[in-house]
């Protein structure tokens, strides 16, 4: 599988999560960090075992007291709006984990 297919199905999974992402109520500061999940899908899309944070950007010493609430909002949102639909042509080549982005700013 390509580079631009596994984004294109990256992208196609945020779409579904971001719908149940929910911000903490936090600090307008806090806002600018970044989460990236490791998240593992079984074929009829529903979560194999809870995401782990790969990375998170946008930390400063003004926000990093929220970083851990930013990462549990974003693997709340995997856990709410699983199981996600994807193609099953992807199980055919031994795909099931992707990381997804949760930016807060990006999302409005």
């Amino acid at each position: 599988m390509s580079q631009l297919e596994i984004q294109a199905i990256a992208t196609k999974a945020a779409q579904q999560v971001q719908r149940c992402y929910r911000s903490p109520r936090i600090a307008h500061s806090a806002r600018q960090i970044t989460t990236k999940l490791r998240v593992r899908f079984g074929r009829d899309g529903s979560l194999v075992g809870m995401p782990s944070v790969v990375s998170q950007s946008g930390i400063t010493p003004g926000n990093q007291f929220y970083a851990g609430q930013m990462a549990q909002a974003a693997t709340t949102a995997v856990i709410r709006c699983s199981p996600v639909h994807l193609p099953q042509a992807l199980w055919a080549t031994g795909w099931s984990e992707l990381d997804l982005t949760f930016s807060p700013l990006a999302m409005g």
